[in-house]
């Protein structure tokens, strides 16, 4: 099966002069958790509700002056329409990601591939491991993370 026939098609896209707030809108009218970030016909990046919550809100700026290009994932990970869907499964375990931008045959974003997509027309043992490899990649960052903010505190 082809990753473009499990993918959500009609991606909404933010301008890289964006601001979070407007990405966050998009997000909101459609009911979205990703936004590819766009440089004219080109993707450079993706604005995730993650990303919201970790790089904008937790900064005093907010996310009414906040440029997009400060808050979204670069690199990010994205598979041709094309491509078969287990390549987009290996692929999400491999990055511990859970979306994948998927790209028409010009470059371009065609859709979404959502862990909820392949939940639908994928065997349960596949979903299974990709949950597996999620869940270790973010226990690896927060390991990472809690140990990067501990070495950083100021003796008492």
């Amino acid at each position: 099966m082809k990753v473009g026939e499990v993918m959500s098609r009609g991606v909404e896209t933010v301008d890289i002069g964006a601001s979070v707030a407007e990405a966050a809108k998009v997000m909101k009218l459609f009911n979205v958790g990703i936004v590819p970030v766009m440089a004219g016909s080109r993707v450079v990046g993706v604005v995730t509700d993650r990303d919201l919550a970790i790089r904008v809100l937790a900064d005093p700026a907010g996310a009414r002056w906040t440029p997009v290009v400060r808050a979204m994932s670069d690199p990010y990970v994205s598979i041709g329409e094309d491509r078969e869907l287990e390549d987009a499964i290996d692929m999400m375990s491999v990055e511990g990601v859970s979306r994948l931008v998927v790209l028409d045959l010009e470059g371009k974003p065609a859709g979404i591939l959502s862990v909820s997509d392949i939940a639908i027309q994928s065997p349960s043992d596949r979903i299974f491991d990709l949950h597996r490899a999620l869940g270790a990649r973010y226990r690896d960052r927060h390991v990472q993370s809690a140990a990067h903010q501990h070495s950083h505190r100021r003796p008492d």
